[in-house]
């Protein structure tokens, strides 16, 4: 829909021209949505935004100075309940045609967003391709968990009023009129429907998306954001007045100065002080180590993604003594105490770490929907940043982040930390053969810059907090299980 000048915002916006809207879904979880035209849209969501006063004789553009100036594109994915480090690549069954083989759907555009699908709804082809197995018509739903997946039983098989391919419970009747009170459509409980224990509708510790696009009334985990999301920020770098010899957009002035080589367009800048080039998985400048791997170059050429100085380790993760807890499955309770030994190994008197506890159900599979993995209910020492419940690898087990921040780590000596967790009540009694749950832990610095991975962005992420310790054979998590019994 385009406006005329001034329409939105005023005769003040007036001179900034016509506005344009663009409206494909309804992104207000707390509005009730209706059945439309459009079922499906793509699952990877762009962003460009712009900023400036034209009215009143401002200036509202200007050329940028001398040297390499960067634009920035920020690119995003919706979730995805079904794929993910514990399961399988999606669609299994077919080799699609397209490309589209062993990539994920997003819960918006999946009739099945905890099974992994046979097809594909995007397929350029019809069945098999696209899912439906041997239906002919085809209803939309993946034969993956279709209860009829060689029949065709309509284009709405919920009755619901929303056809199956745009109906965020196709197998549950949830249209107007279905479900409790008005549940049309419903996917309000991660935002603000039943929180977990310990958590109140604060955004998911991961970042990504609060709604899963699994509506409520189908959805395991009404609390938790199902799904993995993936996000990437890009930079384009544009070389303004000065020589760019390669041609790559980077001023020759800035790469010498950021490690990279000005006469070669394939290698450009690796450092802190270029945003994404630390954690995009490439080796930007050619040196032959990749994002947090490609060490600075020390005071007279400080380039690179290392913070230098540090050497930060988890020595141990023991259990905890009284107070802080071990009662785990003894009379009906079900708390554990963990003390987690920070050791400080570098030259810097005192460190402020950043510590991450990620909680997980054991086995981590698909078929174990709602299943919780705890809560990290006190702390010792440090302060919680960031807590709650998410799905990180993409099963429908609920895995629990903490993120603390521990000030005061001695050089020389070590530091304990004590958590007390709270799980679900275990069954078997404590010390049970069957290992319930795992506690893994990991520590980085603050401000360092670490990839997406296990512990998300901006903390502990992946195997290791990125090689930015000194000794690197102290980057690895250290993990506990829950009924270890081994203690």
């Amino acid at each position: 829909m385009t406006y005329d000048p001034g329409l939105i915002g005023g005769p003040a916006t007036a001179p900034l021209g016509y506005a344009t809207t663009f409206i494909l879904q309804n992104a207000n979880p707390l509005n009730p949505p209706t059945p439309g035209l459009i079922t499906d849209t793509c699952g990877l969501f762009n962003a460009f935004t712009q900023a400036g006063l034209a009215s009143g004789g401002g200036i509202h553009r200007s050329n940028p100075g001398p040297g390499t100036n960067l634009f920035f594109f920020q690119a995003g994915s919706g979730r995805d309940a079904d794929q993910g480090p514990s399961a399988p690549a999606e669609p299994t069954l077919f080799p699609l045609p397209g490309g589209l083989s062993g990539f994920g759907l997003v819960n918006g555009l999946d009739t099945c967003p905890f099974t992994p699908n046979h097809g594909s709804p995007l397929a350029p082809a019809g069945s098999p391709f696209n899912g439906d197995g041997l239906e002919s018509p085809g209803d939309g739903i993946d034969a993956a968990c279709d209860p009829n997946p060689n029949s065709f039983d309509g284009s709405d098989v919920d009755l619901d009023g929303y056809l199956n391919r745009g109906d965020n419970c196709p197998l549950v009747a949830n249209g107007a009129g279905f479900g409790a009170g008005t549940n049309n459509q419903s996917d309000v409980s991660e935002v603000g429907g039943p929180p977990a224990p310990g958590e109140v509708g604060q955004q998911p510790v991961d970042g990504g998306l609060a709604s899963d696009a699994i509506g409520d009334s189908c959805d395991f985990n009404l609390a938790v954001p199902d799904g993995h999301f993936h996000t990437a920020l890009l930079a384009d770098p544009v070389c303004v007045g000065l020589a760019d010899s390669d041609g790559d957009g980077w001023c020759d002035l800035s790469e010498g100065g950021l490690g990279s080589n000005p006469a070669s367009a394939t290698s450009t800048p690796e450092a802190l002080a270029v945003p994404g080039s630390c954690s995009d998985g490439a080796d930007n400048d050619g040196d032959g180590n990749t994002d947090l791997n490609d060490g600075a170059g020390g005071p007279a050429a400080p380039t690179g993604c290392q913070l230098p100085l540090h050497d930060i380790a988890i020595k141990k993760v023991n259990r905890s003594p009284a107070p802080f807890g071990d009662t785990l499955c003894a009379d009906g309770s079900s708390v554990a105490g963990y003390v987690i030994l920070l050791q400080n190994n570098g030259p810097v008197t005192q460190e402020t770490v950043e510590l991450g506890v990620m909680l997980d159900s054991v086995p981590s599979t698909i078929g174990a929907p709602g299943k919780s993995a705890g809560f990290v209910s006190a702390v010792s020492k440090g302060t919680i940043t960031a807590s709650g419940p998410i799905n990180i690898d993409g099963d429908t087990d609920v895995e629990w982040l903490t993120k603390i921040s521990v000030t005061g780590v001695k050089a020389g000596s070590t530091t304990p930390v004590h958590v007390t967790v709270t799980f679900t009540a275990c069954a078997a009694g404590p010390d049970a053969n069957a290992v319930d749950y795992t506690v893994t832990t990991d520590a980085c610095h603050i401000g360092d810059i670490a990839p997406l991975g296990l512990f998300g962005a901006g903390a502990c992420a992946g195997a290791s907090d990125g090689g930015q310790d000194r000794n690197t054979g102290n980057d690895a998590p250290v993990s506990r299980s829950v009924n270890d019994v081994s203690r």
